[in-house]
């Protein structure tokens, strides 16, 4: 058996069976084997561990030592782990050095992103504020933003602004116009050398990209539920380009993460979901759901889950189909939370040393008003699963909410 998948399997069975302390070590040392592996799979599982290597920050004691190195080694030198799994180590990167205030570092991480960090930012244009992303509005006109645009009834003219992001992560809102609508921010790029680049967006708005002028893309999420992350490439020749991207949403500070890689990249560089690898390999059906949940794609999450036998399926599929049922955006909440439901209590019945079906059931009998069975379930949990914190914190916050006085 390959090694790297051997010692992911233990980081993910520790997982399950809340051994969080010992699961992290082991997601940790997949990443190591990932970066010298040349299995095929390699980067899908470097992707998925960093994913879950998240999920501990704050409920894992020394968590930033720990991780800090190896994320390091991983975004200096990725070989086998890929690019992808690169750039979401150097997110993680990002944040560590702005909780110690190393803001130096910081920059250098983002600069080697690639990441697009400051945008000229008009909008948001109302009233509408789905339908005016139909329409092409005075910013898209030729050459670069103006000082000034009327941003529709009740709104009046306002002048552009500039918006710096947090590491990546640029928020385009929250100015004195508020709400939702239409928002268009521009940037200047500095390509060193003429070639394939790609640009990387991320945001659960619809987004049209242009560079240049042109148009490049247009992912209209108001219609099709594509995730969050898009990957478009494009030839460009060296020296200064504008790029230009609109976003149409409801929400008041729309987030925006950008950035220009170097070559073609794909985010689905290795397929998983083919009945050929599936068959002599249920690991592939497992990594390719948590692919798509890590990059908060649900949808296809659900579709690469498929239906499952609950009476057959894995305790782990059960678990993701609990994830992806309740998160799913076109499910209702009803059908999601029946589903939920059934895989938890599925799961529950077939391993009873896994903690998140024990939770969940708690979190389950809380919403439906039996709080005294949710709190004994979360007092069995806490007493169960000493390295998830997640079962005195939902203890507490059932006793808090209820006005109840205990010792936890």
């Amino acid at each position: 058996a390959s090694p790297l998948r051997t010692r992911f399997l233990e980081a993910v069975e520790g997982d399950l069976h809340g051994r969080h302390i010992e699961s992290l070590a082991a997601y940790l040392e997949t990443l190591e084997l990932a970066r010298a592996s040349t299995d095929p799979w390699a980067s899908v599982i470097a992707e998925v561990s960093i994913a879950s290597i998240v999920e501990y920050d704050d409920s894992v004691p020394n968590f930033v030592g720990q991780v800090q190195p190896v994320l390091q080694r991983l975004f200096e030198e990725p070989q086998g782990a890929g690019r992808v799994a690169r750039y979401a180590a150097g997110n993680i990167l990002i944040e560590l050095a702005y909780r110690r205030g190393d803001m130096e570092a910081m920059n250098a991480l983002r600069a080697a992103q690639g990441c697009i960090s400051s945008f000229r930012v008009a909008g948001p244009f109302g009233p509408r504020q789905l339908l005016d992303f139909d329409r092409a509005l005075a910013p898209e006109e030729p050459g670069p933003l103006g000082a000034e645009y009327d941003l529709g009834f009740g709104r009046g003219r306002r002048a552009t602004r500039d918006a710096e992001g947090r590491g990546c992560a640029v928020h385009l809102g929250n100015w004195p116009v508020g709400g939702a609508g239409t928002t268009y921010a521009e940037a200047t790029i500095e390509v060193p050398t003429a070639g394939t680049h790609t640009i990387r967006l991320e945001t659960p708005n619809a987004v049209e990209l242009f560079v240049d002028d042109v148009s490049i893309a247009r992912i209209d999420r108001r219609t099709s539920a594509i995730g969050r992350t898009t990957f478009h490439a494009l030839p460009l020749s060296a020296g200064s380009h504008r790029v230009m991207v609109k976003l149409g949403t409801r929400h008041p500070n729309p987030v925006l993460i950008a950035a220009v890689l170097d070559g073609e990249v794909r985010g689905d560089d290795v397929e998983l979901s083919t009945a050929e690898v599936r068959g002599p390999h249920p690991l592939a059906h497992y990594l390719d759901v948590t692919r798509s949940m890590s990059r908060a794609d649900w949808v296809q999450a659900r579709e690469r889950l498929g239906p499952l036998d609950p009476t057959t399926a894995s305790v782990m599929m059960l678990v993701l189909a609990t994830g992806v049922a309740m998160s799913d955006p076109l499910r209702g909440p009803d059908v999601a939370r029946d589903d939920a439901q059934r895989a938890v209590s599925e799961a529950r019945e077939r391993d009873s040393h896994a903690w998140y079906p024990a939770i969940q059931a708690a979190r389950f009998e809380s919403d439906n008003g039996r709080v005294r069975e949710a709190l004994a379930l979360l007092r069995a949990g806490t007493n169960d699963f000493p390295d998830v914190l997640a079962f005195p914190l939902s203890l507490v916050d059932l006793l808090a909410a209820r006005g109840w006085n205990d010792q936890v």
